[in-house]
């Protein structure tokens, strides 16, 4: 991803280019498009604006919104957990992001600290539709592959089932269970190592780690993460 002066904008802008010389270079280009695709039709302010989509000289690129800040991910690895207070804002914004996404039809599938961006006054934008999935079934994925990061993923997800929205409330509970706790809620280095630590109950209780958190905060962390989709939440709205 590259900082770079829009002529036409007249702004500064991200310019994020597809790396050359993937095994799977063609089923990447088109998550690319996609990316473009499934972002330039969210209009929101927590999502992180598209403005471009091109190829040149066998190069793909996004010109983006130029955010400025740092990733979730930088600062719980700088501060560790957050005040219960800034979590909630984070989610908050988080969840309005997942819901105009829903809204539209887009199921994200890699909700994560890594793709949610805090600029300075507390905005968060959400950010990389690159394997987000229309809600109609619609994407490019083999059979039986498994995409998102391995912590994050839900139950159904990591398992390679169908997913809906309900998956990325699902990760944006992990996302708040490591923000308060300042670790992941599952252990492992693969989907299944981690599902299988999930559904083991390995996680421990947030209030356990960190007697501060209200109960109200823990008790919404702990439906986001239920294993069964039905029992989450039903819409990022809630």
């Amino acid at each position: 991803v590259y900082r770079a002066a829009h002529l036409g904008l007249r702004r500064q802008v991200a310019v994020k280019i597809l790396r050359p010389s993937l095994d799977d270079e063609e089923v990447f280009a088109l998550r690319f498009r996609n990316e473009a695709l499934h972002t330039a039709n969210l209009a929101h302010v927590n999502v992180a604006t598209v403005f471009d989509y091109g190829e040149e000289d066998n190069l793909a690129y996004l010109v983006m919104e130029l955010v400025p800040g740092e990733a979730l991910s930088d600062l719980v690895r700088r501060e560790g957990a957050l005040p219960p207070d800034q979590v909630r804002a984070i989610l908050a914004q988080a969840a309005l992001a997942l819901g105009a996404a829903h809204e539209a039809g887009v199921v994200h599938r890699d909700v994560k600290p890594a793709n949610i961006l805090v600029m300075p006054d507390g905005t968060v934008k959400l950010t990389d539709f690159g394997i987000a999935r229309a809600v109609d079934g619609s994407g490019h994925t083999q059979t039986g592959e498994v995409l998102g990061t391995p912590h994050y993923l839900s139950p159904e997800q990591a398992l390679g089932a169908a997913v809906d929205h309900r998956a990325d409330l699902f990760a944006l509970g992990a996302v708040a269970y490591e923000l308060l706790s300042g670790r992941l809620p599952s252990q492992g280095s693969s989907p299944t190592e981690c599902v299988m630590s999930m559904l083991q109950g390995d996680r421990p209780a947030l209030r356990a780690l960190r007697p501060d958190v209200p109960p109200a905060l823990e008790a919404f962390v702990d439906t986001l993460l239920a294993h069964d989709p039905e029992r989450r939440f039903p819409d990022a709205s809630s």
